[in-house]
C-alpha cells in the first residue's frame, strides 16, 4: 500500500465475514485498559468505537470485506493500529495493537501566492512506518476528537502520533482544492504545504432508473495522477455536491444505502472554467459470489486477486479467503468477473466470466479451477551451515522483480506461473542483515537444495573504445561463465563513472563469472571469465567496445527529487524508475525489500516517467527522468552513492543507512 493509499483507500462492504479481536498494549508490552479502539471501512464508511477492558483486550461484532483499519488510542501515548484485507468468509486471527510515546508534527499551510490560510483542517493522518494505518481525524470530531486547524498564521500542529514514525496528511479547506503530503517525520516543525484554489465541481447523484436525485450518497473523486489521493464528498436532499479538485484527470464513483456506480467513470477537470459541472448515475445492485479451487487436490485456494469491472469500468477488487470464496456487490448491467493472480498457479485458459447482473438478484459463478505449477524449493544457510531465517532469494531464471523470504528454518518455496522448458531456475540468496549471499540452481521435482552464503567480493575494472578511451555511463552486467542454453542471466548491473571505470562492492564469490559491457546503442563487449573471493578484491582489466558510445552517470549528482515538494535530501533513499504500467510491481517488491532491511530513516519512492500507475502504490511516486542509464539509485543525503538495474542488494540499502558516504562501502 503506497504512502497516501491509507489516505484514500475505498471498500466496497460486503456480507461481515466474522468478528475482529485483539490486545492494546503498550512500549513494553503490558495491557492499556480503556483504551479507546476505532475501525473504519474506507474512505464512505463510518467510524465505530468500542472500549478496551482491564486487560486491553476489544471486539468489534462485525466487520466488512475489504481493507479496514483497526487503531487505537488513549491518553498519554499515541495512536497505533494496523490495516487488515478482510475476505467475505474470513476469521480473521486476533491482533495486537502497541501503543508508544506521543509526538507530534507542526507545520505552515499557505495558499499558491505564500500567503498563510488560517482555518484549514488536517483531516487525516496515514501512519506509515513502523505502522500502516489510517486515522480519520475529520471523523473522530464525531467521537469527540479535535481536528488540528490552521491558525491566523496558518500554522498547524497534530499530536498524538506515534514518536519519530513516517506519515502523510490531508488538508482541506472549502477555497481550496484538498492536498495531500508525504514523507513527513513526527517531530518535524516545519511541514509546508501549499493549496490551489482549484475547480468548483457541482455534481448530481441520479438513479439510473427514475432519473431522480439520490441523498446521503458518498461520492468518492480519485485522481489519477501520483500520488492518486481521494476526495470525498456526500449529497445533500437534491442528490447534488461541491467539491474543488486541481485540473486533472479523475476517476468518480458513488454509492447510496441500495445504489452503486458502474464502477470508476472518468473526469476530465480541465481549468478551462471557474465552474465545473457533473453526472453520476448509481444503478441497483446483485451479489456475485463464487469461488477458486485446486483442479487436482480440488482444495480452495485462498489469497486469489479478482477484478470486478462494470459497464467497462473498474469496480472493486477482491480476494479470496481460506474457503476459496470470494463476493462482488455489483451493480445491475454487464459485469465481467477477472481473476488476476493466483499465486503458484498457472492463469487458466479462461480467466474471464460475464454476467448480466439484476438488482436484487444473488448469482453463483462457475468455480475457477487452478493447475498448480511445478514446485522448486531451497534452504539458505549461513557460512557455519545455520538455517538463515529472513533470508531473501530472487530468481534469475525465470526472472522475477520482487524477492521471497525464508521461514524460520531458512526455507523458500519458489513458485512460477511459467516454469522453464528445462526444469532449471536459477536464482541468488542475500542474508537479511550481513554482506552474504551466494547463487543456486535448482531442477523440478528435486529435493530442497541447499545454498549455502560466503561474503561478497568486489570487482572493478575500467570500458573503453577501441581507441582506449574511457566510455561513461555504459552499463556493465555479470553473468554466470557458463549459462543454461547459452543465455546470460545477470547477476548485478553496475555503471561506469565519467572515467570509465566501474566497482561493483557486491559481487557472489565462488563462481565463474564473466562481464558484459553495452552502451545506450546495444554496442557491446565482453570480459574473461573470472571468480571472486570472499572478502577478495578483483581487478578484470579493461572491457572494450570497439565502437562504443559515451554514457553519463548519476553518482555524485544530486537530482534533486521531491516527495511532494518535499527534497529527498536527508538521510537514505533508494528511488526506482518505471513506466505507468509496471509501476505498482516495482512499488510492491521496493517496498518489501525496504522492510527486510529494517533500517530507520530508509525511504523508497518509485520515478514515474511516463504515464501514471494503474493503481495506488506500496510507496511513493515522483515524477520526472532517470539521469543514466540504471534503474535503480541509492541516495545519501540526496546525492546518488550507487546506480544499478533492478533491485539493489540489500546490504546496499543497509549500508546506506550506516554511513554518511557511498552505500557501496560495507
Amino acid at each position: 500500500m503506497s504512502t497516501l493509499a491509507l489516505l484514500s483507500y475505498v471498500v466496497i462492504a460486503l456480507a461481515a465475514p466474522g468478528a475482529i479481536s485483539g490486545q492494546v498494549v503498550g512500549p513494553a508490552g503490558q495491557p492499556v485498559p480503556d483504551a479507546r479502539v476505532y475501525l473504519e471501512a474506507g474512505l464512505s464508511g463510518a467510524v465505530v468505537e468500542t472500549r478496551a477492558d482491564a486487560a486491553g483486550r476489544f471486539s468489534f461484532d462485525a466487520a466488512p470485506a475489504g481493507m479496514v483499519g483497526v487503531f487505537a488510542w488513549t491518553e498519554g501515548m499515541a495512536y497505533g493500529g494496523d490495516t487488515l484485507t478482510l475476505s467475505t468468509s474470513d476469521e480473521p486471527d486476533p491482533i495486537t495493537i502497541r501503543l508508544g510515546a506521543p509526538g507530534a508534527l507542526s507545520g505552515r499551510v499557505s495558499d499558491f501566492k505564500g500567503k498563510p490560510v488560517a482555518g484549514a483542517r488536517i483531516t487525516r493522518v496515514a501512519l506509515v512506518r513502523p505502522q500502516t494505518v489510517g486515522i480519520p481525524l475529520a471523523k473522530l470530531s464525531l467521537l469527540g476528537r479535535p481536528v488540528p486547524t490552521t491558525d491566523d498564521h496558518g500554522r498547524f500542529t497534530i499530536p498524538d502520533l506515534p514518536a519519530d514514525a513516517e506519515v502523510a496528511i490531508k488538508v482541506s479547506h472549502p477555497d481550496f482544492a484538498q492536498e495531500g503530503l508525504a514523507g513527513l517525520r513526527v517531530g518535524d516543525d516545519d511541514a509546508r504545504i501549499s493549496l490551489q484554489e482549484g475547480v468548483i465541481v457541482q455534481g448530481r447523484v441520479l438513479a439510473r432508473k427514475s432519473r431522480t436525485p439520490v441523498a446521503d450518497a458518498a461520492v468518492l473523486i480519485r485522481s489519477d495522477a501520483p500520488p492518486r489521493e481521494t476526495t470525498v464528498a456526500v449529497t445533500d436532499m437534491h442528490g447534488e455536491f461541491v467539491v474543488r479538485l486541481k485540473p486533472g484527470i479523475y476517476g468518480c464513483q458513488a454509492a447510496g444505502a441500495e445504489l452503486r456506480s458502474p464502477g470508476w467513470e472518468p473526469l476530465t477537470v480541465t481549468g478551462r472554467t471557474a465552474i465545473q459541472n457533473v453526472e453520476l448515475l448509481v444503478a441497483g445492485t446483485g451479489l456475485l459470489r463464487g469461488d477458486v479451487r485446486d483442479a487436482v487436490t480440488r482444495d480452495p485456494v485462498p489469497g486469489v486477486r479478482l477484478l470486478l469491472t462494470s459497464h467497462g469500468n473498474p469496480a472493486a477488487i477482491a480476494r479470496t479467503g481460506a474457503d476459496g470464496a470470494y463476493a462482488f456487490h455489483a451493480a445491475e448491467g454487464d459485469n465481467t468477473v477477472t481473476l488476476q493472480a493466483a499465486p503458484g498457479y498457472q492463469q487458466p485458459r479462461e480467466p474471464v466470466q460475464r454476467i448480466t447482473v439484476s438488482e436484487g438478484a444473488a448469482i453463483d459463478l462457475q468455480t475457477f479451477w487452478l493447475l498448480p505449477v511445478a514446485a522448486y524449493a531451497v534452504e539458505v544457510r549461513d557460512p557455519d551451515g545455520a538455517p538463515v531465517p529472513g533470508a531473501l532469494v530472487g530468481a534469475l531464471r525465470p526472472a522475477q522483480l520482487g524477492r521471497y523470504v525464508a521461514d524460520a528454518d531458512g526455507r523458500v518455496r519458489l513458485l512460477f506461473a511459467q516454469p522453464p522448458e528445462d526444469g532449471m531456475a536459477l536464482g541468488i540468496a542475500e542474508h537479511p542483515a550481513q554482506p552474504l549471499a551466494a547463487p543456486f540452481h535448482l531442477r523440478t521435482g528435486a529435493e530442497t537444495g541447499i545454498v549455502q552464503l560466503a561474503p561478497y567480493g568486489r570487482v572493478h575494472g575500467k570500458v573503453a573504445d577501441g581507441r582506449g578511451r574511457p566510455l561513461p555511463g555504459v552499463t556493465v552486467a555479470a553473468a554466470f561463465a557458463e549459462a543454461p542454453g547459452g543465455q546470460p542471466f545477470y547477476l548485478w548491473h553496475a555503471i561506469t563513472d565519467d572515467d570509465g571505470a566501474f566497482r561493483w562492492d557486491y559481487c557472489v564469490s565462488g563462481v565463474d563469472l564473466r562481464c558484459v559491457a553495452f552502451d545506450a546503442e546495444g554496442n557491446a563487449g565482453a570480459s574473461s571469465a573470472f571468480h571472486v573471493d570472499p572478502n577478495g578484491d578483483r581487478d578484470i582489466g579493461a572491457i572494450v567496445i570497439e565502437r562504443g558510445v559515451r554514457g553519463k552517470s548519476a553518482v555524485g549528482e544530486r537530482p534533486g527529487w521531491k516527495l511532494n515538494d518535499t527534497p529527498l535530501a536527508r538521510g537514505a533513499a533508494v528511488v526506482m524508475a518505471a513506466d505507468g504500467t509496471e509501476a505498482s510491481a516495482v512499488a510492491e517488491a521496493l517496498a518489501a525489500l525496504c522492510a527486510h532491511a529494517a533500517r530507520p530513516g530508509l525511504n523508497a519512492a518509485v520515478l514515474i516517467e511516463s504515464g501514471a500507475p494503474a493503481t495506488t502504490l506500496a510507496v511513493p511516486v515522483i515524477t520526472g527522468k532517470r539521469p543514466s542509464a540504471a534503474t535503480a539509485y541509492v541516495l545519501v543525503n540526496g546525492t546518488v552513492a550507487l546506480e544499478t538495474v533492478g533491485l539493489p542488494p540489500i546490504a546496499a540499502l543497509r549500508a546506506a543507512t550506516q554511513t554518511p558516504g557511498s552505500p557501496s562501502q560495507p
